[in-house]
């Protein structure tokens, strides 16, 4: 059985079977991966277009209000980076690793719900970064917890829309599928 930890997982999964952008989701396991001890699995593989092939690994973030005007929280830890590193290297050269940022609109009223993906009756936007951009412009959030943060207009600069990062297919594609992937 596939285990979600988080509605964050939940709405990002919703969000790629409406836009009918096919993926596999990653079991959440806590045994190491043979050959890998201790490597931090990461959340999906994303099939984009064009034959673009992403390893996501879904951040969840609580934005307070609709969040227009503010930053929004993009924070990472060492284990999440040097893990989506190494799955790089194992996927080759096909594969993009990125994080994807779902942040939840907490307190978004309904006059802003037009441009969120509701799900379970809560608005959430999805923001891309690529693994090796995030690397290249992150700052130390917290040396004693080990994370890592980008500035706001690093942010703003390096993160992409899922819709103009891996476009969508027509209604009615059969691409689409949502089994689970055990890598052990």
């Amino acid at each position: 059985m596939l285990t979600r930890r988080s509605h964050y997982e939940l709405a990002f999964e919703a969000f790629l079977a409406a836009r009918q952008t096919p993926f596999v989701a990653v079991e959440d396991i806590r045994r190491s991966v043979p050959g890998r001890p201790g490597i931090k699995l990461f959340d999906y593989v994303v099939y984009g277009e064009r034959g673009r092939n992403f390893i996501v690994d879904v951040k969840g973030r609580k934005v307070a209000g609709s969040g227009v005007g503010r930053g929004l929280d993009s924070w990472v830890t060492a284990g999440d980076l040097d893990g989506l590193a190494e799955w790089q290297s194992v996927f080759g050269a096909g594969f993009q690793a990125a994080f994807v940022f779902a942040h939840w609109r907490s307190g978004m009223g309904a006059e802003h719900a037009g441009n969120f993906f509701i799900f379970a009756g809560r608005g959430y936007s999805f923001r891309i970064v690529h693994l090796d951009e995030y690397c290249a412009a992150r700052r130390v959030r917290s040396p004693k917890w080990k994370t890592f943060v980008l500035p706001r207009r690093e942010f703003d600069r390096l993160a992409r829309t899922p819709e103009l990062e891996w476009g969508g297919s027509t209604p009615g594609d059969s691409r689409g599928f949502t089994r689970p992937l055990s890598l052990v």
